[in-house]
């Protein structure tokens, strides 16, 4: 009992089940992949190229969270000190895209990113 106890919680296991952890780091992966540059004017909403890079980032957010509540045991392990500071970085950057008249939601954007990758990356350091 105690010895699947532990291969649930293993990064890389023999079972066919598909860890989130795994799964949401690819899909931030494959979100840099698809990033390119956006051709709209200044005002204008809404670029569909870039809507399945939005798709898969959120996916990649939700998918850490659940790894991380699923996890909480080894929060400790999931953020060493320099994630942490690194999250509140994020935190710091997404506060302060308030303050930017011209290009504020893509500032809020790409400070979510840098909380998504963080949680992604300590969702990743949760297993053993």
């Amino acid at each position: 009992m105690k010895n699947q106890i532990a291969d649930s919680n293993s990064l890389v296991s023999l079972d066919n089940r598909i860890n989130l952890g795994l799964a949401a780091w690819f899909a931030m992966f494959c979100s840099i992949l698809i990033w390119n540059q956006s051709s709209l004017r200044e005002g204008e909403l809404g670029d569909s190229n870039n809507y399945y890079r939005i798709v898969l980032v959120l996916f990649a957010a939700v998918a850490s969270a659940i790894a991380l509540v699923s996890n909480y045991r080894r929060w400790s392990q999931a953020f060493p000190a320099p994630l942490l500071l690194l999250l509140v970085y994020g935190l710091v950057a997404l506060c302060s895209s308030v303050f930017v008249p011209t290009h504020a939601f893509y500032s809020m954007w790409k400070s979510f990113e840098i909380l998504v990758d963080v949680l992604v990356i300590a969702a990743v350091l949760s297993y053993q």
